[in-house]
């Protein structure tokens, strides 16, 4: 079976002590602003497709706070549609996904009922938007909000939290 990614020349990939250098991220300046980009594993299918922001409905680009509980644990996620344009957001939005090096959204992951703090700030790149829209043509933001918890572990942090919780509970009725 042949994969459809493709390695894009990351140095050391295995090697969990990565500098910026060797794992493939470039932060810069332009101007008085900082601009950050990435080496990173592309799609092949998302490269057939032109998928740029101007394209995403509009209720992707407004604030939303989404709340979930899970167990005995009530938590947020805020998303901000956060893209960092530099001179023309008309331009910036019209541009190719795959040719934006800069994050779109930035979900914050947060506990509201908890003594201990359970916090995961997690940006959104164009690549993974890109690939999610690919994959997901229909879906909304709630949905990759969804998908993001899953894929960087967030509720498996707040699992593991509620089972705490859940044994501490049991514990303190006896």
């Amino acid at each position: 079976m042949e994969s459809n990614l493709v390695h894009n020349d990351l140095k050391n990939a295995g090697n969990e002590k990565q500098n910026s250098l060797a794992s493939g991220i470039r932060i810069g300046l332009v101007g008085e602003l900082p601009v950050l980009k990435q080496q990173f594993l592309r799609n092949q299918k998302v490269k057939s497709r032109v998928i740029n922001l101007e394209d995403l409905n509009n209720e992707w680009k407004k604030d939303n706070t989404f709340t979930y509980k899970m167990g005995l644990i009530e938590y947020q996620c805020k998303v901000k549609y956060q893209p960092f344009y530099l001179a023309n957001r008309d331009d910036y939005e019209r541009k190719d996904l795959n040719k934006i090096y800069t994050p779109v959204f930035h979900f914050e992951f947060e506990a509201l009922n908890t003594v201990t703090t359970i916090y995961q700030s997690h940006w959104v790149m164009p690549y993974s938007l890109a690939w999610f829209l690919e994959n997901y043509p229909d879906s909304n933001i709630e949905e990759m909000v969804r998908f993001a918890a899953n894929e960087n572990g967030c509720w498996e942090r707040i699992k593991a939290a509620d089972q705490e919780l859940q044994k501490d509970t049991q514990l303190s009725i006896f």
